[in-house]
């Protein structure tokens, strides 16, 4: 067969016309040049779940001055001990609690436009994780005795954090499924494949019901106009905390 210019031409339209075809978003269904688009559903699940906490942490901290170093590191140091030393009467051992790193250092201060040593500010902070509430009032009364002059916060929380992380999770889950479940089947059609999921949890450990500095400072000082035996009350009432959770879920359509 003879190829003429005209004919090569035509060849080269049909070959780069072939090489240039894509699909269009969407799928292919049936034979021909049918196109049926991908049919979806996406709804957002959300799940809160209440529970009141079962361990308190417990900051303080000792904050005083000396004239020298070793008197006022001394000093901060026997406040710690003394803690620890009678950790037992309120149920509570080493482990539950855990003791900072002094801060020392020498303060000064202007008199008569000269820049005059004042001493040395020693400071020393503890944590303690109080596991049975009903102590919590014992434990802040053994605080204040040993010595500790600031109570930075008292944090409630939940112990078991991770359990409850899962199940509001999984409500979440549920509740996205439930929504679509409900919306598909008033319009004839089901639930095909999960096509997407967008996820993003909250910080469940984020301090809900720490105390002002002051306040606390505020109840400590009334403590001690009333006596060893006074018992702060409803003032360390804990409340309930809220886990919340929330999860986006696409679905295909059959």
């Amino acid at each position: 067969m003879k190829i003429t210019a005209k004919s090569l031409f035509w060849n080269m339209v049909l070959a780069l016309g072939v090489t240039g075809l894509t699909l269009s978003p969407g799928a292919m269904a049936g034979t021909g040049e049918e196109c049926v688009k991908i049919r979806t559903i996406s709804l957002t699940g959300g799940a809160v779940l209440k529970m009141m906490p079962d361990q308190a942490l417990v900051s303080a901290q000792i904050t005083l001055l000396d004239k020298t170093a070793k008197k006022a590191r001394d000093r901060a140091d026997e406040v710690v001990n003394a803690l620890f030393k009678n950790l037992a009467a309120v149920g509570l051992t080493d482990k539950d609690v855990r003791a900072d790193s002094i801060y020392l250092y020498e303060e000064y201060a202007w008199e008569k436009d000269k820049r005059v040593s004042k001493g040395f500010r020693a400071s020393r902070s503890v944590t303690v994780t109080v596991n049975d509430l009903t102590r919590l009032s014992e434990t802040m009364d053994l605080i204040m005795k040993s010595g500790f002059n600031n109570v930075s916060g008292i944090h409630y929380r939940v112990r078991d954090s991770k359990a409850v992380k899962a199940k509001v999770r999984e409500e979440a889950v549920k509740d996205a499924l439930s929504k679509a479940e409900s919306i598909v089947g008033g319009l004839n059609a089901k639930l095909g494949k999960v096509l997407t999921i967008s996820y993003g949890t909250v910080d469940y450990d984020n301090p809900q019901t720490f105390r002002a500095a002051k306040s606390a400072r505020m109840e400590m000082a009334g403590a001690a106009a009333n006596g060893p035996g006074f018992d702060s009350g409803d003032r360390y009432q804990a409340e309930e905390i809220s886990f919340a959770d929330r999860v986006d879920i696409t679905w295909e359509l059959e």
